[in-house]
This record gives structure tokens, sequence and C-alpha cells, in this order.
């Protein structure tokens, strides 16, 4: 007996060791995801400060001192393009907006500043716009100046974990400035003095986090797994099973390896086990219907079939540092997959995307050279999508970017008018194409505040000789709106799906067996 109870509490021993391990690193792992989205948030609002800090820049700097002038109302309309995150831009006097980007209006009444800032800055954390009555703004003033943002745009990324709360709030006064889902009044206590936390709290993994220039913070809040709970039941049922002891400890030591499994560790195996595959979304030229180039699109299929979508998987390796190790995937595949096309079709081109750590790494670029030489590529038959995320630290885009011409990849700015990016940024890189996010098509047809941004990018792209590329066009309506405006390229629904390479050159093939014939079918999901 006593032999048996030995068995059974060497076998138990483990279990128990081994829940306990994975209830840690169950809370150890929700912690850091709280802590990054706490940082990812704070840096979020520092670049829109900063960009609010250059627009008052600029606006001050122009000499007429009519804050209403012409100059300034120019000013205020290139601002808001080129910062598509405000809402609007204008000059204050007292509790109300004189005029802005939107021109020479009645004063719009925005009310007393609740919070002044140690550099003088008023914020407003509640306002309501007459013209959109049921939004919510913050509106900062600074030297007789305003920038509108709603509310909820600073707390809209993506998260991987469910039913994160965010909120951003004034250090000073501990105030809450923009906040989505559960707030506890404990959180917001523990964020006063400043410092940057992650702790478990009533239930959730809490990360607080401060900036270092401005006066805000941000608290992320993950509610707390509750899986290592079952372990332990799991594990308590295996204790007196004797004669099944050993299949469910197998089982358990299973359970307990998909507890401690990261979804980075995810990503880390489908890359060794190449489970990643592109497939090419085509990109039409408007005025013929003609295919001209396809964006590469990596997909990732687990062993069981299931697709994961990309919105789930690229976040993930982006706070985790395997983003550079996808793009090299990426850039693998298609030199497979195009070593011959661009001998057989010389006018077509591939984008490929690359995000902000591809352009700290020294590596990309001798990547990208070997991928022209394999792929026989000439000028122009790669093009590098880059978002505005990287263009933060302008000197090292401007030396990648540069660097990346020189053997002839063309460069495009993807999803424009969803980050940071200001005009004098984009000035100053050598940019070929602009490509309009997918949010300002879908505005066509609606009476949204930002239904006219797409005219100002289209202008801008024009005034810096940018050919133009619409992201998500799903109706001929949106289609004949960027015809009649001079957009020269479209993709989306209407055009083409992404397809595998080999329906891509079948298609392409019979387009040139008749010029004259456009290769696109308006395909729907």
């Amino acid at each position: 007996m006593l032999i048996v109870l030995g068995a059974m509490a060497s076998i138990a021993l483990p279990i128990v060791l081994s829940i306990q391990l994975a209830r840690t690193q169950g809370l150890d792992e929700q912690l850091d995801l709280a802590r990054a989205y706490a940082e990812g948030l704070v840096q979020r609002a520092d670049a829109a400060a900063d960009g609010i800090d250059e627009a008052v820049h600029t606006l001050a700097a122009i000499a007429d001192t009519d804050r209403c002038s012409g100059a300034h109302l120019a000013a205020m309309r290139d601002i808001l393009v080129s910062q598509s995150h405000l809402q609007v831009v204008g000059a204050v006097s007292g509790d109300a907006i004189v005029c802005s980007s939107l021109g020479r209006t009645e004063p719009i009444p925005i009310g007393p500043v609740s919070l002044v800032t140690s550099r003088g800055v008023g914020i407003r954390p509640s306002v309501t716009l007459p013209f959109a009555r049921d939004q919510q703004f913050l509106v900062v003033e600074a030297g007789g100046f305003v920038a509108v943002l709603r509310k909820e745009l600073l707390l809209d990324f993506t998260t991987v974990a469910p039913d994160v709360s965010l909120a951003l709030y004034a250090r000073s006064t501990g105030a809450t400035l923009s906040a989505r889902g559960h707030l506890d009044e404990d959180w917001v206590k523990a964020t006063r003095n400043g410092a940057s936390l992650a702790a478990p709290m009533n239930g959730y993994a809490v990360a607080t986090h401060a900036s270092r220039r401005y006066e805000t913070g941000a608290i992320a809040a993950i509610p707390l797994d509750h899986a290592h709970q079952r372990s332990v039941r799991f594990g308590m049922v295996l204790v007196p099973v004797g004669l099944l002891a050993g299949v469910c400890l197998a089982g358990a030591f299973l359970y307990l390896s998909k507890l401690r499994l990261r979804p980075a560790t995810g990503i880390k195996l489908a890359l060794q086990r190449r489970e990643f595959f592109m497939a090419y979304q085509p990109v039409v030229e408007l005025a013929t219907g003609r295919w001209i180039g396809a964006e590469a699109l990596i997909r990732w299929r687990r062993p069981n079939g299931e697709i994961v979508r990309p919105d789930l998987f690229i976040p993930i390796a982006e706070e985790s540092g395997l983003i550079v190790q996808i793009t090299q995937r990426v850039m693998e595949l298609i030199g497979r997959d195009a070593n011959r096309l661009f001998g057989a079709f010389p006018d077509f081109h591939i984008a490929i995307n690359l995000s902000a750590a591809d352009l700290h790494d020294i590596d990309m670029p001798q990547r990208l050279r070997r991928l022209a030489a394999k792929t026989g590529a000439q000028n122009s038959n790669l093009i590098a999508e880059v978002t505005e995320r990287a263009f933060v630290q302008v000197d090292r885009a401007r030396s990648v970017l540069s660097e990346l011409h020189q053997f002839g990849v063309d460069i495009a700015i993807d999803d424009f008018g969803t980050g940071y990016s200001s005009l004098a940024h984009l000035e100053s890189l050598k940019l070929d194409y602009l490509k309009i996010d997918k949010s300002f098509v879908d505005s066509l047809a609606t009476e949204s505040v930002t239904r006219h941004v797409i005219d100002h990018i289209i202008e801008m792209a024009k005034s810096l000789d940018l050919k133009m590329i619409a992201e998500g066009v799903e109706t001929e309506a949106q289609a004949q709106f960027l015809r009649e405006h001079g957009v020269q390229y479209a993709q989306g629904w209407l055009f083409g799906k992404p397809i595998a390479f080999r329906e891509l050159v079948d298609r392409l093939k019979l387009q040139s067996l008749d010029p004259e014939l456009p290769c696109l079918t308006a395909q729907r999901p």
C-alpha cells in the first residue's frame, strides 16, 4: 500500500508543480501583454501630441496676425490632410472655435478648459460638436489654436486578447482623457505617482505606463485567465486514479503545454513548419481595367486546415519581434513564385509590405536586392509598401528608402491617412505611390466628417507628383469617383480577391492574348 501511495504521490507532485508553473506563466503572459498595450497606447498618444505640437508651430509661424487669414485656413486644411487623426484644426477665442479647417463658419462652442498642463496646454476631454452630436471629442488648445481629435481614435488599435480595457489619463490630476471598457477606480489610484507597474488587481492583469515627454499615461487591463483553475481540478482528479495515472499524466502534460504556448510560439512553429503561403491581390488601372500589378499578402494555414487571419497574427509578430522573420519568409515565397514572372510580363509589378522593424533590419535591403536578382526584376517591378508608422524615425527611413531606390525598387506609403506622418516628412522622402486607405474609400457613400478628406488626399498626392492606388474599392460608384478625380490605380473586391500565383499568371496570359480585354472580373466576398 505504501508503495502504491508513494507511486501515486510521485505522479501527483509533478502534476501539481506543473499546474502551478502554468498558472504563473499564464499570469506573466497576460501582464506582459497588458504592458505592451499600455506602452503602445502611450506611443500612439505621444505621436498624436507631436503632431499637434507641429501643427501649432506651423500655424504660429505664419506672419499674418489674423489667425483666420487665408494663409492660416490653407495651412489648417493641409494639416488636416497630413494628420488625419485630427478631425478639426482651428483658431479659438474664449470658449469657441472661430474659424477652422472647415472654413469660416459660425463660432463652434467647445466649453471651458478642464485641465491646463505645466506647458500651458489646455485640455477639454469631453466635447460635443454640433455636426457630430453622437461622438465625444478631445480638444487640445495651445497658442490660440485648437486641435480636435475623436476620443476613441487614440484607443483604436488591434488587441489580441478579448475584453481589454484601455484608458489614457492626465498624470497631474489622474483625470481620464479617453477610455474603453471597464475602468476600475483602484487602477486609476495606482497611476497617481506616474510610475509604470504591472500587477494583478481585482481580477485583471493591469499595467500602467507613463509618457516621458508629455503629462499623460496609459492603463491596460486584461481579464485574468482562469484556465489554471481547470488545470488544478484536472490534476486533483488524476491523484486517486491509480490505474489510469500514466494516461492522465500524459494528457495533463499535453494540456499544460497548450497553456504555456504563447501566441508568438505558434508563429515560430509556423515558420519552422512552413505553414505560411502567399496570395496576390490584383492592382488595376482604373482607366482600362487592366491588371498592372499585385500586392503580395501572406496567409497562415494551420495543419488542421484552419486559416488564421493576418489581422490576428501580424500584430503579435510585431509585438514579439518576429515580423522581420515573416517578411524574410514573404521574400522567399515570392522568389519561388515569381522567378520567371517579369521576363514574361515586364510591365507588371509586385508590392511587398514592410514594417517599421524591417526598416531597422540592416539585412533587409540586401534581401530585396537578392529577390530582385532572383526574379529578374527591373526598375519598378518591385514596390515596397511602408506604413506611416515606419516614418517615426525619418532619418533612418530616408536612408533605407534611398538605398532601395538605387536598385530600382519603388516606394509606396501604405494606409495613408491613418497614422501620424506630417506633410513635411512626406515631402522630404522620395516616394512613388500613395495608397489611399479603405476607410476613406468607404466614406464616399456616407456623410461622415471624413467624407471630404479623400479630396484633400488626392490633391496633396497630385501636388507631390505621386501615383495613387485606392484600396478596398467595392462598388462601381467608388471606382467612377476615383477615375473622375484622377486616381490612376485601385484594388479591392470589385476587381478581384487575393488569388494563388498560378491563377494570377493564367489571368495575365489571357490579358496578353487580347490587349483590349481587361482581365478582371467583378467578385464579391
